[in-house]
């Protein structure tokens, strides 16, 4: 094996995956909620540091909670990478992507919230509790896409353009 590779497995052994990232990232969060909430009171950044230190460690401690998060971040990363790729599409073929309006602010929370909500219901097995045959989930799936590419289409044709 190369060096790289060796310094990967050395990491992954030592529990960087495991521990230490979830920790950080619980860590950080906690941290920068609570500091950004002032719940403790005004100048309580010791408390903040404390309160985040044991809510890292907690979690840490919890496999079941570690495997989760582990879960979130990787399907996490995806769903912000298939954001920014949108974006880049947009940008490229000269559709204004600006968040002016109220209603484009809506759909893109709309879609993040319903990205998020796929994520977390994927993870605790949701899907498997819905006893409907394969073929009949797949054919609403295309169908319910088909008609929302239709109509992207019509609308993205018919709109119209600002003059600059």
């Amino acid at each position: 094996m190369n060096m790289l590779a060796n310094g990967i497995l050395f990491l992954e052994k030592l529990g960087l995956y495991d521990v230490i990232l979830p920790f950080i990232l619980i860590f950080t969060i906690t941290y920068l909620t609570l500091d950004h909430s002032k719940i403790l009171g005004e100048n309580s950044n010791n408390y903040n540091t404390m309160a985040a230190f044991v809510m890292g460690f907690i979690t840490v401690s919890s496999i079941n909670i570690v495997a989760n998060v582990n879960y979130f971040m990787m399907y996490t990363a995806l769903f912000i990478m298939a954001i920014f790729f949108v974006m880049v599409i947009t940008a490229a073929t000269g559709v204004d992507f600006k968040v002016d309006g109220k209603i484009t602010k809506w759909f893109a929370l709309g879609a993040i919230v319903i990205g998020f909500t796929v994520i977390v219901l994927s993870r605790f097995r949701f899907w498997e509790n819905i006893n409907l045959p394969m073929g009949i989930i797949t054919s609403v799936a295309v169908t319910i896409l088909s008609i929302g590419s239709f109509f992207l289409i019509i609308w993205w044709i018919t709109r119209e353009k600002k003059e600059k």
